[in-house]
């Protein structure tokens, strides 16, 4: 198991386990699995209902919950940092006793049903989750929350079986607070008491690819737009060059896209971008929603500006390096941000990377972000229309 520490003096704890298994480590015909074996960890213990699991932690003013990436499931919860041992105790129990019960399997599968249809049903989600269908063949590209077909076929065998990659080489503890490492390592070693195994986690081959697609839909009074392209991975030096770039481009209400479309010509409420990055992956994502007849004048004007970014001027590249580090060190103020950056990290280079961000992105050249744009050689792009 890895285990990291921050200690902090603040009297409060966040905590998150992290299994180095996500949506990225899934075949085609499983799509969705390590998504529906998070929703069962919630489900109850052999020690603990569903209920109990929740109330235990809420009744001292804490909160729980967990979520599924590509590269990794998370389970995490923050609370008084007295309750420290009870918190490791409940996430130990959580990953180490699932009940999987059938009734609870079959449940659970319509709730994540009712999930797909909620994120269907919201367009600037929708084509935002549909691009990376659209820079990476499947299954890597699929969603991480897999579709009806794949879902419906998975057993209870099937849970059973990927919960098998919840051993300690997989494990990450990472607390954030008022607690020593001494104490996180001490609790951790006694709380989880898996037996090791082989059980290997799948790596399915990563494709890039590069489409465009227009999609049409009733109900709809705006136009719907996403555009994506291919970034360095999180592993890749110029990792901390392309977040310079995306803040320039994306970030913000003075960032460029923001600046073209919202303010300049009016022609979205909402435009905006992200990096998101992983060990085996990195990519854009821009959204803006519009006008149906002036849906194709946003994407010409949003990939202009990414076009303009190869001439970025020492001046605003200068300003944004003073932005990031700033939006670091405002970061630093969440528990629960900190670890979760900390596990980010130390899935790619090790969590040393979190406290070398100052360092790595001051040490960034002009050229090294312009550079960022040249390499982009191709888009993929959704529309979604009104029908």
């Amino acid at each position: 198991m890895t285990i990291l520490c921050e200690r902090r003096n603040q009297p409060i704890v966040s905590v998150f386990v992290s299994v180095k298994q996500g949506a990225g480590n899934e075949n085609l015909s499983q799509k969705g699995i390590s998504h529906f074996v998070e929703h069962m960890l919630f489900k109850g213990t052999k020690r603990r209902t569903s209920k109990e699991l929740s109330s235990e932690i809420e009744r001292t003013g804490g909160m729980i919950n967990g979520g599924t990436d590509i590269q990794n499931t998370l389970f995490y919860l923050k609370a008084p940092s007295k309750y420290l041992e009870l918190g490791i105790d409940i996430l130990s129990d959580m990953i180490q006793n699932p009940k999987f019960s059938s009734l609870d399997i079959e449940k659970e599968r319509k709730i994540i049903f009712e999930e797909i249809k909620m994120m269907h049903d919201i367009p600037s989600a929708y084509v935002v989750r549909k691009l990376t269908e659209l820079l990476y063949a499947p299954p890597f590209g699929d969603p991480i929350i897999g579709n009806f077909e794949t879902l419906s076929k998975i057993s209870k065998q099937n849970l059973i079986s990927l919960h098998s990659t919840y051993i300690p080489k997989n494990l990450i503890v990472c607390v954030v607070g008022n607690a020593s490492i001494g104490q996180v390592q001490e609790l951790a070693e006694r709380k989880f008491n898996i037996k090791n195994n082989n059980s290997k986690i799948l790596m399915p081959k990563i494709r890039k690819i590069s489409m465009n697609v227009i999609e049409k839909r009733q109900n709809l009074d705006q136009a719907h737009l996403a555009i994506g392209f291919h970034m360095p991975s999180a592993i890749e030096a110029s990792t901390y060059a392309a977040q310079i770039f995306d803040s320039i481009l994306a970030q913000g209400m003075s960032s460029k896209i923001n600046q073209e479309i919202r303010e300049k010509r009016a022609l979205a409420y909402s435009v905006d971008g992200v990096y998101e990055s992983g060990k085996d992956y990195g990519m854009e994502m821009i959204y803006a929603g519009t006008l149906p007849n002036k849906i194709r004048l946003a994407k010409e004007l949003i990939l202009k500006e990414v076009n303009k970014m190869k001439n970025l001027n020492l001046r605003e590249f200068n300003e944004t390096k003073e932005k990031l580090i700033g939006n670091f060190e405002l970061s630093r103020e969440k528990s629960t941000d900190v670890a979760r950056n900390l596990i980010a990290d130390e899935l790619g280079l090790g969590a040393e990377e979190y406290y070398n961000f100052i360092k790595k992105i001051s040490a960034v050249k002009l050229n090294d972000a312009r550079k960022i744009a040249k390499n982009i050689k191709n888009f993929s792009s959704i529309i979604l229309l009104p029908k």
